[in-house]
């Protein structure tokens, strides 16, 4: 299958688009500059130049990938829905996972809550056979946000804290 994956150079992405690509995928991604697509075709993938914030060539993107489908990494939280999901429209795209997160479930009112919120009632409308994914925690390598840097902080304490 050949599939379309934006965010695929960062800490999720670099994941994703290397088991795609072990799995046999045709994996064609969006990179925003030079390293980003160095990344890319390291991993396997074949690099698209592209910026979210860049709709007209998004869609460019979007149309010369020829993909089957839109694995979209990229953060639902700065208000890029609307180019992306005329991407794939303009990329004849009809099939799409969407990762978000499960911060949008909370009481808190994180900055990006509202857009998130605005970018799955989007996608729902949009059309797409999509598939929204809202992971807890995303961890599991020294360069994860989360625990590396918790373990990194327990390993400089004289002994470990008690609850």
């Amino acid at each position: 299958m050949r599939i379309l994956i934006t965010g695929g150079s960062g800490f999720l992405g670099r994941r994703v688009v290397a088991r795609a690509v072990a799995a046999g995928h045709d994996v064609r991604a969006l990179a925003r500059g030079d390293q980003a697509a160095r990344t890319l075709r390291e991993l396997g993938a074949t690099d698209l130049r592209g910026d979210l914030d860049d709709p007209a060539g998004l869609a460019a993107a979007f149309l010369a990938a020829d993909a089957t489908a839109l694995v979209n990494l990229a953060s639902l939280g700065f208000g890029h829905i609307g180019a992306i999901l005329d991407a794939t429209s303009a990329g004849h795209l009809h099939r799409a996972v969407f990762v978000s997160t499960t911060g949008i479930r909370t009481r808190l009112e994180p900055p990006t809550k509202r857009v998130r919120l605005a970018a799955e009632r989007a996608i729902e409308a949009s059309g797409l056979d999509w598939t929204i994914i809202r992971p807890t925690m995303i961890y599991g390598g020294a360069d994860d946000r989360n625990m590396a840097r918790l373990l990194t902080l327990l390993a400089h304490l004289p002994a470990p804290p008690q609850p």
